[in-house]
């Protein structure tokens, strides 16, 4: 198990993580020392305990507002897809089906997975 030291607002920490996931790890450590950094901005008094855990709230906050935004994503990508469905089963000549549906999906589809992304990288491990 690979052993990492990871810097939050000048102080050094030690831990370990899986094989593989450094980068992951270390990318996740940025942000909370970014978001840790902005922290000591405002209040300069704060604790390095209630320091990292408003960090760690903050980036949470985030994480659970974008996977709030892909669910949304993703179901919208759903209901255009059955809505599409419908109309191949319908028979519905392809030039029939509306030029907006098919740009609503393309797009939601293209949200969804910017969403994913931007989750994924602002995941807390």
């Amino acid at each position: 198990m690979p052993d990492l030291s990871i810097d939050v607002c000048g102080r050094e920490f030690r831990i370990s993580c899986g094989e593989g996931e450094e980068q992951h790890l270390l990318a996740a450590a940025a942000l909370l020392d970014a978001e840790s950094k902005a922290l000591l901005k405002r209040d300069e008094r704060l604790t390095e305990q209630k320091m990292l855990l408003m960090a760690g709230l903050v980036l949470a906050d985030r994480t659970t507002g974008l996977q709030r935004d892909l669910r949304f994503e993703r179901e919208k990508v759903k209901q255009l897809q059955k809505e599409v469905a419908e109309c191949k089963e319908a028979r519905v000549p392809a030039s029939a089906v509306s030029q907006s549906i098919l740009d609503s999906l393309s797009k939601a589809a293209e949200r969804a997975e910017v969403l994913a992304v931007k989750a994924e990288e602002r995941a807390v491990p």
